[in-house]
C-alpha cells in the first residue's frame, strides 16, 4: 500500500475539513499517481469531494457512517473489512489519500509514502505523520518545483524492512 498526501512544513494536512492547498501541480501529480489504481479514503475525506467519487479509480471509503450508493463507490465499516477485502480481490496498487484517522490507521500497512511538501506553514487542524522524524521511514527521493507562488518538493519515502 502507498499513502499519497500534500503537507505544509508541520505535515498539516488540512483545516475544519478543507484541504490546506490547491495547487495545480500537486493536483496533476496526484492524478497521474492514482489514476486506475484503488483509492483509500475516509468519510470526511469523501464528503470533500463533494461525495463523488474519483473518476477512473476504485473509490474505497473506510467508514461507519456511509453506505455504498453507487457501483464506483465501496464502503468498509472496518478496519478487517478494508484488509480483507483488499485480499480477497488480490489489489495491491493501492493509495491511501486521507484523511488524518485513515493515515494513522493504514500507515503501518504502508511501504511507499509520496509525500508533497509545500514550503509553508498553514493553520491546520488535520496531520499527518511526520515521516521525517518516523525511524521507519527513509526519504529516498526529492524533486524540487515552484508553482502557485509555491515551492514544492516531491518526495518519496520507504518503509524500512
Amino acid at each position: 500500500m502507498n499513502i499519497i498526501a500534500c503537507v505544509d512544513k508541520n505535515f498539516g494536512i488540512g483545516y475544519k475539513n478543507k484541504l490546506q492547498f490547491d495547487i495545480r501541480l500537486d493536483k496533476s501529480y496526484f492524478k497521474a499517481m492514482t489514476i486506475n489504481k484503488t483509492v483509500i479514503m475516509g468519510a470526511k475525506t469523501y464528503q470533500s469531494l463533494k461525495n463523488v467519487p474519483l473518476p477512473n479509480r476504485n473509490n474505497i471509503v473506510l467508514s461507519t457512517q456511509l453506505q455504498e450508493c453507487e457501483d464506483s463507490l465501496i464502503v468498509k465499516s472496518s478496519l478487517k473489512q478494508l484488509l480483507d477485502y483488499l485480499n480477497d480481490n488480490k489489489i495491491t496498487d493501492v493509495f491511501v489519500i486521507g484523511g488524518q484517522s485513515v493515515y494513522q490507521q493504514l500507515l503501518s500497512y504502508c511501504d511507499t509514502a509520496y509525500i508533497t511538501k509545500v514550503d509553508a506553514v498553514k493553520k491546520a487542524d488535520k496531520f499527518m505523520v511526520d515521516l521525517d522524524l518516523h525511524m521507519d521511514w527513509q526519504l529516498i527521493q526529492s524533486k524540487q518545483a515552484f508553482n502557485e507562488g509555491y515551492e514544492l518538493s516531491f518526495c518519496v519515502y520507504k518503509r524500512m524492512k
